[in-house]
């Protein structure tokens, strides 16, 4: 008597989808943990069984290739901020993509992810083909409140998927930065132009009634905390350089001595060039014009430096050329024009600047009758 052909029982699909190609893996060459069942029934071919197999299991899974994170704020104010990219998403993603802040190891499939220190869901709707690959990527922030890391406990980023996929990858946190206590930092601008004055807003967290003293960037200034912030004006005389503007804190309590130093820069300053007929010249007289470089500041000098004056006929011939003239303490001079022909002609004035300026220029109509 011939037994009739028995097939495998489909197996229950593992509650987490990182072990789910293991029964397929081990069927297909030929492990002992699914080749067992159908020992006694050798007559029966087993291909077909395990064709059946890797169709059902991976017809809806969405596997996770890769994770890579990067940190992009950590404080004691603002707290932990960290932006994940997950690729290789199997396409069409069937679930969701949960990012998150959580000590590692932690097993999330098991968590609720609302009690850990941080976690963002990114729809599957909004995975998105990875360039030409036949996978996905995603990419969102995840965030976590600087009370909720603790000190001395290792962090990860995670992403996993509700059918059991899950990537771990590790934090390196300075705690440091993350101590309860004052914050500082510059929310201004760290650059301005020589002759021009920029306002640099202190933000001072977690301390109340502080003052801060800002340094390096000509006479130190002191300013008290008004709504966590303290705001300074630097100087329009600061010459051009790069400077290292120092803050320091003092207070009542938490944060009194905080030192904190940014980078800051001044560039060179704007001019704007002007020129002045003082006596158009004639066919048989000379003339004279004013030149001079001005700036919108009265805070500083006049700029220093040299200008030329250059005469062309309409057609663009030039016909006369001043040479260097140097500038007045006043950021201005007289210098003579030459006897012309009557005609129409076209001055150029060029201020050349100086350390502290950019050049600029003007141009002009002269008229000779």
């Amino acid at each position: 008597m011939t037994d009739a052909p028995v097939t495998p029982a489909r197996p229950v699909r593992p509650t987490r989808r990182r072990l789910a190609l293991a029964p397929v893996l081990a069927l297909a060459l030929g492990g002992p943990a699914l080749v067992a069942p159908v020992a006694a029934h050798a007559a029966t071919a087993s291909a077909p069984a395990v064709t059946a197999r890797v169709a059902v299991a991976e017809a809806s899974a969405t596997e996770l290739g890769s994770l890579d994170h990067r940190i992009l704020r950590q404080s004691n104010a603002e707290g932990l901020e960290v932006l994940a990219t997950v690729r290789g998403i199997t396409l069409p993603a069937e679930t969701p993509v949960h990012l998150a802040v959580a000590p590692a190891g932690t097993d999330v499939l098991t968590v609720d992810p609302t009690t850990l220190p941080g976690h963002t869901v990114i729809p599957a709707e909004d995975v998105a083909p990875d360039g030409a690959s036949e996978t996905g990527v995603a990419t969102d922030t995840v965030r976590a409140e600087a009370a909720s890391l603790r000190r001395g406990t290792t962090y990860a980023v995670f992403a996993w998927t509700d059918d059991g996929s899950v990537l771990e990858s590790a934090l390196d946190l300075d705690f440091d930065a993350l101590e309860p206590g004052a914050s500082i930092g510059i929310e201004g601008s760290r650059t301005q132009r020589y002759a021009t004055t920029s306002r640099i807003w202190v933000a001072v967290r977690g301390s109340e009634g502080a003052s801060v003293t800002l340094s390096g960037l000509g006479a130190p200034q002191t300013k008290r905390v008004v709504d966590e912030l303290a705001r300074f004006d630097v100087p329009p005389g600061v010459p051009v350089g790069r400077y290292v503007a120092e803050l320091s804190v003092s207070a009542d309590g938490p944060g009194d001595g905080l030192v904190a130093s940014w980078d800051f820069q001044v560039t060179q300053g704007l001019t704007q060039t002007g020129a002045s007929v003082q006596l158009t010249p004639t066919p048989t007289r000379a003339g004279r014009i004013k030149i001079g470089a001005w700036t919108n500041s009265s805070a500083v000098a006049p700029p220093q430096g040299r200008a030329t004056v250059s005469i062309y006929t309409s057609a663009g011939r030039g016909v006369w050329y001043s040479g260097q003239v140097q500038l007045a303490a006043d950021g201005t001079r007289v210098t003579g024009l030459p006897v012309l022909p009557r005609g129409s002609y076209r001055v150029d004035v060029r201020y050349s600047g100086s350390p502290l300026f950019h050049a600029s220029s003007l141009t002009r109509t002269l008229t000779v009758r």
